[in-house]
């Protein structure tokens, strides 16, 4: 499994789905082909300058 950053704002293809982030900061995900889920790993904070 590979991780993902999707930008505040921008939507992107993950595995078999489609990840839209509404929030005001970068998101890493990831895609569990086993699960078939999408997974957060985690939320970067350099937006807002922490």
């Amino acid at each position: 499994m590979e991780n993902v950053r999707v930008s505040p704002g921008k939507a992107v293809s993950v595995g078999e789905v489609s990840v839209e982030n509404k929030t005001g900061n970068s998101i890493v995900v990831r895609y569990d082909n086993a699960r078939k889920t999408v997974l957060l790993v985690d939320c970067c904070l350099e937006e807002q300058g922490k």
